[in-house]
């Protein structure tokens, strides 16, 4: 099972900000996290993300900022499908899928002209 190492664990503060708590070095490549959003029905006004990480007294020893965040695609009906991937094991690669199900026909303004069908 994929899961935080012993000693981490995470605190939601509010609808904006999710707290990752590690108890160990973060070694570039080696972690990947992923949260479960329900998008809003329109784009937020400050519609940016901000990635932070802090040592233990809490100094900022890296950070990403001002993110801009994704543009909103209102009216497409989508379900998630399957989350699967081949190995969890350290310094092995991994291939991972992500599925979902389209349930309606997608307009022409969301497809990109070369991409239609007739």
């Amino acid at each position: 099972a994929i899961s935080l190492p012993v000693g981490g664990g995470c605190r939601v503060v509010n609808e904006a900000t999710v707290h990752v708590f590690m108890n160990t070095t973060i070694v570039p490549r080696e972690y990947v996290f992923a949260f479960y959003v329900t998008p809003p029905a329109a784009a937020p006004l400050f519609n940016e993300l901000s990635i932070i990480l802090r040592d233990p007294a809490g100094a900022v020893s890296d950070a990403a900022v001002s993110i801009p965040g994704s543009r909103i695609l209102e009216k497409l009906r989508i379900r998630e499908g399957q989350l699967l991937w081949t190995s969890t094991k350290a310094n092995r690669v991994s291939t991972m899928t992500i599925s979902f199900e389209v349930l309606e026909s997608l307009p022409d303004l969301v497809v990109a002209p070369d991409q239609q069908s007739d």
